[in-house]
């Protein structure tokens, strides 16, 4: 299985793409960059490193 975010883990629910054109990650789990699903923003959101 592949893995994601930067961490390198498989996906899970809890998970967010990154809206950055060209993201090399594109997703991350919810925990490894700070959201919860009750934080989660409405509309684009774009990693740190985009």
């Amino acid at each position: 299985e592949p893995g994601y975010c930067f961490c390198g883990t498989p996906d899970t629910n809890d998970m967010i793409a990154c809206d950055g054109k060209g993201c090399a990650t594109e997703w991350f789990h919810f925990t490894c960059v700070g959201l919860t699903p009750e934080t989660v923003p409405k509309g684009k959101w774009i990693c740190d490193e985009c």
